[in-house]
């Protein structure tokens, strides 16, 4: 038996069914591509004595040709230990027996530090001068938590739990910006781009079928006929009604600018057949059309590497370095290398010692990648001590904060004091020419506790490694960022 989809009629009744489901969460299609939603979220989380949800203070002017940032999530755990690995270190091998890399094989950096032997493209970039490496970048008492510490990582609020995105909350700054300011690639909105304002869209495919289509029951032209009932009913000095009108006018002036980007657009490189590599195609493409986003978002999974990480982490390492090199290739045929930075995060590191599955279990700091034809690349910080840990965790040499100050205040202009908390942070000089920084302010070495189960290998079975003698669990001190 069929059932005929049930007509929109402008009813108050039918406007708060559908409204509510639709105008105030335009969202995505299972099939085909997710239509702007990010204000949603905005909405949840703003407070109620806001004057106005989409004027708040904007300084920040948008120049068309302004610079792109790349975030790039290495969702659940990226092994920062088995990323860039500390070849020259014995005690890593004797920590991973059968998980290590072998020293012949690795690619070469400095300092005593290699990459995976399956990132070869991003060894090309780092002989170009063009790759930083930030070493141990966490915040200074590590959540082993997927959940939590994403959403750390996503706000950069470690004490409380944050509302607003630390990049939705600078592009709130941002005046005149034009409709596409933020995208993601994904089916929902990252919280990293949840601001105050109605600012980012997220796509799931393809740019030439991007469309603003409504999910659920609505019929075509049902939602243009929701926003002229809203305006019939609701006072126009009501901010909600503002904020979902912006939305709707964002989302309309979107799909202009995504199709241009998706016409006029052949690619310079040749890209692996995977979906981060289709991914970081479509960010190119969006680049090259000059839709004028300031921030592009794309997340890839499968770093929880809790058993047999040998070939899985060699097959994400092959698919991370062959993605980034199309992307690099393709952005620098396109002329687009010096006005686009990259940076990859992923929500914690592993511990160093392997378990017994053949495996690694969720543990604290872990290394970085920030690319880009301005920036200065190298190595910050130093190699991880395997001798001197806290707790069998890698200490942390940079709060990630410091990182992202860097990308907001020297990349995309911003003020980092008034977006991130808890501040002021030193910036990592990544984009500053060669001079030598002064230390940031001593941080008192935090306590990690052990990792909530089922992390640890379960007391009734064997441990995978035992620990070298020389191996103690004080604390080393914070390096002198280089």
């Amino acid at each position: 038996m069929t059932h005929e989809r049930e007509p929109f009629v402008g009813s108050r009744r039918q406007f708060l069914k559908y409204g509510a489901g639709s105008a105030l969460g335009i969202g995505l299609t299972a099939t085909g591509i997710p239509l702007f939603r990010g204000f949603a979220c905005g909405v949840s989380a703003a407070p109620t004595t806001t004057p106005n949800l989409v004027t708040v203070r904007a300084t920040v002017p948008v120049d068309p040709t302004a610079r792109t940032l790349v975030v790039l999530q290495l969702g659940g755990g990226n092994d920062g230990l088995n990323t860039v690995i500390p070849y020259t270190d014995p005690l890593y091998a004797q920590l991973r027996p059968t998980i290590s890399q072998r020293a012949s094989a690795v690619l070469p950096l400095a300092d005593g530090l290699a990459l995976h032997p399956n990132l070869g493209g991003l060894h090309g970039i780092w002989d170009t001068g063009n790759l930083a490496v930030v070493e141990g970048v966490e915040y200074p008492t590590p959540n082993f938590s997927h959940f939590r510490g994403t959403e750390i990582w996503m706000t950069a609020d470690d004490q409380n739990v944050g509302s607003l995105g630390w990049l939705g909350h600078a592009l709130d700054h941002l005046s005149n910006h034009p409709a596409l300011v933020a995208a993601s690639l994904g089916v929902t909105t990252p919280r990293a781009l949840v601001g105050m304002q109605p600012t980012n869209i997220s796509l799931g495919g393809s740019l030439s079928g991007f469309t603003y289509r409504p999910v659920g029951r609505v019929d075509p032209g049902a939602v243009a006929a929701i926003y002229d009932y809203m305006d019939t009913v609701t006072p126009t000095t009501n901010r909600y009604k503002k904020l979902v009108t912006a939305s709707h006018t964002i989302a309309q002036d979107a799909m202009a600018g995504v199709a241009k980007a998706a016409s006029g657009y052949t690619p310079a490189a040749t890209y692996p057949t995977s979906q981060l590599a289709a991914g970081l195609q479509t960010i190119a493409q969006l680049i090259h059309g000059g839709v004028g986003a300031r921030v592009l978002y794309l997340a890839t999974g499968g770093f929880d590497t809790h058993s047999n990480e040998r070939s899985t982490h060699d097959g994400l390492m092959q698919t991370l370095g062959d993605g980034l090199a199309a992307f690099w290739k393709d952005i620098s045929a396109h002329g687009h290398a010096d006005s686009v930075a990259l940076m990859t995060f992923s929500e914690f590191g592993r511990r160093p010692a392997e378990n017994a599955s053949r495996g690694t279990d969720h543990g604290s700091a872990a290394p970085l990648f920030v690319m880009g034809g301005a920036i200065k690349g190298g190595i910050y910080g130093v190699a991880p001590s395997l001798s001197n840990m806290n707790n069998g965790n890698l200490t942390v040499q940079h709060d990630f904060r410091e990182v992202y100050a860097a990308l907001l205040q020297n990349w995309l202009g911003f003020t980092e004091s008034d977006i991130l908390p808890y501040g002021p942070y030193q910036p990592v000089p990544l984009f500053a020419p060669s001079a030598p920084i002064a230390a940031p302010a001593p941080r008192p070495a935090p306590v990690l506790p052990p990792p909530a189960a089922p992390n640890p290998a379960p007391p009734s079975r064997p441990s995978g490694v035992t620990l070298p003698a020389n191996v103690t669990g004080t604390p080393a001190p914070i390096p002198v960022l280089r």
